[in-house]
C-alpha cells in the first residue's frame, strides 16, 4: 500500500484535498485552500470536472494526465509505478474524489478525504460507482464522466516515497 498520508477535507473540497494528499506523497506542501484556488473549486460545487485538478497540478510544474473510461488495469499500472491515482466516483448523491493507494484481486483501497482515513471497497462495487455527474441535474450524455482517473507525478519521478524530514 502506498504510504499516502490521509487528509480530511473541508466542505466541498474533496478534489483539492485529494490533490493535496498526492502532492504531500511526493514531498510538495500546499494547503487545501491554495489548491482550491488553483483548481477553481468552490465550497458549494467543489471541482466540477477533473480538468481543474489537472490545471492546478500543471501550474505547480507537475505532470498530470486525465483519462476517461479508464480500467482497473490502468489503476494497477500506476500503483505498480508507485503513483497514487485520483478517481472521481459517485458517493451519496454526488461526485466525489478519492486517492487510490492500493488494489488487489478483490478490493480497491482509497484515502477518502470525506472521512480522513483508508477505506477498502470491493472491486465490483467500485465499478458500479466509478462515474460522476457534472452539475446537479444531467441534461445530456456529456454531463457524465465515466471511469475518470487523474494521475499526477513530478516530471522526474522519485521512485517511491517522499523524503522524510
Amino acid at each position: 500500500m502506498l504510504p499516502v498520508k490521509p487528509f480530511r477535507q473541508r466542505t466541498g473540497y474533496c478534489g483539492p484535498a485529494s490533490l493535496k494528499m498526492v502532492l504531500d506523497y511526493f514531498g510538495i506542501r500546499k494547503t487545501e485552500k491554495e489548491l482550491a484556488v488553483l483548481s477553481g473549486a468552490t465550497k458549494k460545487q467543489g471541482v466540477q470536472d477533473g480538468e481543474g485538478l489537472v490545471k492546478a497540478a500543471r501550474s505547480l510544474g507537475l505532470k498530470a494526465a486525465l483519462k476517461d473510461k479508464a480500467t482497473l488495469a490502468d489503476i494497477r499500472k500506476y500503483i505498480k509505478q508507485e503513483i497514487p491515482v485520483i478517481v472521481n466516483w459517485f458517493s451519496v448523491n454526488e461526485g466525489h474524489y478519492s486517492v487510490v493507494v492500493d488494489i488487489d484481486k478483490e478490493n480497491l483501497y482509497i484515502k477518502d478525504p470525506e472521512w480522513g482515513y483508508t477505506r477498502a471497497m470491493r472491486l465490483d462495487t467500485f465499478m458500479e460507482v466509478w462515474f460522476s455527474i457534472r452539475g446537479n441535474v444531467p441534461s445530456s450524455k456529456e454531463d457524465f464522466n465515466i471511469r475518470r482517473l487523474i494521475a499526477v507525478e513530478p516530471h522526474k519521478p522519485r521512485r517511491g516515497r517522499a523524503k522524510k524530514k
